[in-house]
């Protein structure tokens, strides 16, 4: 099963650098070809990568069709029951072993038409609608048993804050939290960053920045959410701080190689390059 494999959860909201910094960190994990970065809103950023439920925790809402093969009591995510939230989980998590032709784990082989046009999407994202073609690879799947010689990691889960962060602390043995967050002084620097790719003038999330974060969710020590680790996105994707995404990458059990790094600061250098010119009078 995958509840005693060392599954880290990347949680942040937009504008925070949460998708570049997770493609930097799953090129190196165990079975690194399934972390995708295919899938991507070009809208919003150049970088992304999938995790290994899929997207679950960046939606709020999976189809009718695939609540139905799974026989789920709602479509509303949150809404699940725990017994129901082990069903996709589960789900999502062979859906990211899907692999085309070849693969390590066999039963997760999908051969079938129109693969890259119809079927690469949804094993890519589990917010996508299901059709005709991609049915058969969710039947496919619910088939499929979970290996029992998976790699125990680390591996990357990401996405939004969630409000059942409890439940996965009771399903995972070794749950770990890493937030994405930004201080109040420089909350104004990731409206640019989020005016820029979204056009929106102001910021919808509530998690921008820590107060906020800790004041509405009561994310304080030991109560709901209480993160293993909080991290400050503003010295690792604007002011780029090399010694400070090392400790990150140390929750991983990686080293912060020169490749990476450069790809880092070239991705900082850009963002500085936003927010100097970007009219912040809009925000």
């Amino acid at each position: 099963m995958i509840y005693d494999l060392d599954i880290k959860f990347l949680f942040y909201d937009g504008g925070l650098g949460g998708d570049v910094l997770a493609r930097a960190i799953a090129c190196r994990l165990p079975l690194s070809n399934n972390y995708d970065i295919s899938y991507c809103d070009k809208k919003l950023n150049k970088h992304s990568c999938v995790d290994v439920f899929c997207g679950l925790f960046s939606c709020d809402k999976i189809s009718e069709i695939l609540t139905a093969k799974l026989n789920l009591s709602t479509n509303i995510i949150e809404k699940l029951p725990i017994n129901e939230k082990k069903i996709l989980l589960e789900f999502c998590f062979k859906l990211w072993l899907v692999s085309y032709k070849f693969g390590e784990y066999n039963d997760y082989v999908f051969k079938g038409q129109y693969y890259d046009k119809k079927v690469k999407p949804l094993k890519l994202y589990i917010g996508n609608e299901l059709n005709d073609i991609t049915i058969s690879l969710v039947d496919h799947l619910i088939k499929c048993k979970l290996p029992n010689n998976l790699p125990k990691g680390p591996y990357l889960a990401k996405g939004h804050h969630i409000k059942y962060e409890n439940e996965l602390k009771s399903l995972f043995e070794n749950y770990q939290n890493i937030y994405l967050m930004v201080s109040d002084e420089q909350e104004y620097l990731m409206k640019v960053l989020w005016h820029h790719k979204t056009g929106q003038f102001y910021w919808k999330g509530k998690f921008l920045s820590e107060k906020q974060a800790f004041n509405s969710y009561s994310l304080k020590h030991g109560q709901e959410g209480n993160p293993s680790c909080v991290f400050d996105a503003y010295k690792l994707i604007i002011a780029y701080e090399s010694k400070y995404a090392e400790k990150l990458f140390k929750q991983f059990g990686l080293s912060l190689n020169a490749i990476i790094n450069e790809f880092l600061e070239r991705n900082a250098k850009i963002n500085r390059k936003i927010i100097k010119n970007e009219n912040t009078r809009l925000l």
